[in-house]
């Protein structure tokens, strides 16, 4: 009775299990968003941890020795020969046990060659051996890693265009237990590459030095110079024995030593590994200051080519091949993660990077903050008027500065021409005092030839930047203008509750984001991003019903355009701009930058992102051809010429972070309708 209840009471379990597995489905089914495909099904499978392919030819071969082992032990049984000798028969009283007598003893004779399928065996074992104690000493640590990793999400949350905020929970709980200074695990891991490769450059030397000889035929019983025979050895005479067994062994001990030559091949392999650059998995810091520094898609960041003369010299080549090498567990972890499953890895790197271009964003932000804020107390404590006109003062000069090779941005050369220098003494030791811990690196990149355009613009009242999901120049704008709009045509964002996602900032910046194929969906969707717009062009309403007013104050001065990918929805920025002539928002003159990169480090990308010109009729197009650009040309900053024939087109050259890259710029000005 109680095995009677017992099946019942599982089989309750498991109806009452599926029950829930179906519930579970029906809302994956609902909300598409969470752990399922774009076809409603759940997509989230376990992570089947596997080894690092060196690892798992170094098993394999392990597994050919001791095959080659059993190989040899089954044909010598099958065969059921041993040791047979040669017996003279000149004594009449030689018998048949006589001979196996000799047959037997001179077994024991055997040369050392005897052992090899022993040494074959042990070979085996001591290159499986460090792998199989590294792998069950660390198990614990692996499965709690993958056991997390796997609840990635792999997917975008349409909503937002964003991952899901639990991805980077996941993330900054693995970071924090797994970026350490004990790294305990990846140095096991480099301990027992380097036992592995001392075994396998081990077995030619011990090899050749033991078992010399393979003759099937040896003499019986073994003698010393000058030394007389046993007293047990029955005969007068030395005897000719054979042991068919070292013919085999010999064929053997050439795939030995094949097998040997390969593993060796393979752990120099995983050494180098070790302590070689893994530019596809890791090296987020870097791809983030490039992506922040230069305005583009981390994707788009080219590591230096290792082996181009033109683009690093031979000291910052060495240097960076160890430069993205693993440095920590978390590394170590996250390589595994690659080989067990690339698109949770993908995932990964890319939640890293995000937080990365984050840090930076925020960074910045509060930079911005801090500038402002120091320079308004530096002046005036409660005079509010007298702080409005310093931070006008402010983005006056950065509107009016031109192009200036900025260094650090707390120093006091970069607002020299804010107010008198005398006004500036000590600024810059007060300014990094109040940011406690924010750690202060170079600014460079295109944010720097940003404000050589700005100061192009008739006015700096507002100005706009139009993206395809970066984070662009809004930052930098941010000082320069009283306002800022910034507007994201996002390819994840594809939210069917409402077409736009605002944010406004504290300083004087608001960000939206919207559907890159915007104007391919329903009207009303189009008039719902055009009344969070509007407000921003507008006078101040007394009352919602009041129906908004133009302040001529609030026009757009500058927009900056780009960079557009050949994949990003071209006819959307221009439909927004006509939208924007045909509102009047756009002041007269206002100036357009168009911008593309031509070259990152050694990747030619000129037909990777549209040259981008604007609307016919209401942009004057040969600006450029006549204006800044020229003057550009003529000054001090190096230009280069990309690609031939009718492909070229002429960029400016500088760095971005790290890397060097070629940007194009083009103006255009604004005249309105023709």
């Amino acid at each position: 009775m109680a095995g009677i209840g017992s099946v019942a009471a599982a089989e309750v379990m498991g109806a009452v299990r599926k029950l829930a597995e179906s519930k579970e489905d029906e809302e994956q089914l609902q909300h598409p968003t969470a752990f399922s495909t774009g076809a409603g099904g759940p997509w989230r499978k376990r992570i089947h941890q596997k080894d690092f392919f060196w690892d798992q030819l170094l098993l394999y071969l392990a597994s050919i020795l001791v095959a080659l082992t059993v190989l040899d032990v089954s044909i010598e049984f099958l065969r059921g020969g041993g040791v047979a000798c040669y017996t003279p028969y000149d004594d009449g009283n030689f018998t048949r046990d006589r001979a196996y007598f000799v047959n037997t003893y001179c077994t024991n004779d055997l040369p050392p060659t005897e052992l090899f399928p022993v040494f074959i065996l042990a070979q085996a074992l001591l290159l499986s051996a460090p792998h199989l104690l590294w792998k069950s000493l660390f198990q614990g640590y692996f499965d709690y890693f993958f056991n997390l990793a796997e609840q990635l999400d792999r997917l975008r949350d349409s909503s937002t265009g964003e991952y899901d905020p639990k991805n980077t929970d996941i993330v900054n709980k693995l970071e924090s237990e797994f970026v350490t200074n004990k790294n305990g695990m990846f140095r096991a891991y480099v301990t027992k590459m380097l036992l592995q490769c001392f075994v396998v450059f081990s077995v030619i030397p011990v090899s050749e030095s033991i078992f010399r000889s393979f003759d099937v035929s040896f003499l019986c019983p073994v003698l010393s110079e000058g030394s007389e025979f046993p007293s047990d050895w029955p005969l007068d005479v030395r005897v000719t024995c054979v042991y068919p067994a070292f013919k085999i062994a010999a064929v053997i001990r050439i795939v030995d030593y094949i097998c040997a030559i390969v593993a060796i091949s393979i752990c120099l392999y995983g050494i180098t590994w070790c302590f070689y650059q893994h530019t596809a998995e890791l090296g987020v810091s870097e791809i983030a200051m490039f992506s922040f520094s230069s305005a583009l898609l981390p994707q788009h960041f080219v590591f230096p080519h290792l082996f181009n003369s033109s683009d690093i010299n031979f000291t910052e080549r060495l240097r960076c091949l160890y430069k993205h090498r693993i440095r920590n567990d978390l590394d170590f972890l996250i390589m595994m993660l690659f080989r067990s499953d690339a698109g949770h890895g993908r995932v990964f790197k890319d939640i890293q990077v995000q937080k990365e271009l984050k840090h930076l964003f925020d960074r910045d932000h509060e930079l911005l903050h801090l500038f402002i804020n120091d320079q308004m107390e530096m002046d005036c404590v409660n005079d509010n008027e007298k702080a409005q006109k310093i931070l006008k003062d402010i983005q006056d000069h950065f509107w009016k500065s031109g192009y200036v090779e900025f260094a650090d941005p707390t120093s006091i050369s970069y607002h020299k021409r804010i107010r008198n220098p005398e006004h500036l003494e000590g600024f810059q030791e007060r300014f990094k005092k109040s940011l406690g811990s924010i750690e202060l690196e170079r600014m460079n990149g295109i944010r720097n030839f940003l404000y050589y355009f700005v100061h192009l613009a008739p006015k700096n009242n507002v100005a706009m930047c139009i993206s395809f999901g970066s984070f662009g120049t809004v930052l930098e704008l941010s000082r320069a203008f009283r306002s800022v709009l910034s507007i994201d045509f996002n390819p994840f964002f594809r939210n069917d509750e409402t077409r736009c996602r605002k944010k406004t900032y504290t300083v004087n910046f608001t960000t939206f984001r919207v559907p890159w194929d915007l104007y391919s969906h329903e009207a009303e969707k189009e008039l719902e991003f055009d009344d969070e717009v509007t407000p921003c062009f507008s006078r101040p309403r007394r009352e919602e019903s009041e129906p908004f007013e133009k302040d001529p104050e609030k026009e757009i001065n500058f927009i900056i355009v780009g960079p557009i990918t050949s994949k990003s929805k071209l006819a959307t920025v221009n439909l927004y701009l006509n939208g924007l002539h045909t509102a009047e928002f756009i002041s007269r003159d206002a100036i357009l930058l168009a911008f593309r990169p031509l070259k990152i480090g050694h990747r030619d990308v000129m037909k990777h992102f549209w040259k981008y010109k604007p609307p016919i009729g209401q942009y004057d197009h040969d600006y450029h051809a006549r204006g800044p650009e020229v003057e550009l040309e003529s000054s001090d900053v190096e230009t280069v010429a990309v690609g031939r024939g009718t492909d070229s087109a002429c960029g400016i050259q500088f760095k971005c972070h790290n890397t060097m890259c070629i940007y194009e710029f083009l103006t255009y000005k604004y005249t309105g309708c023709s």
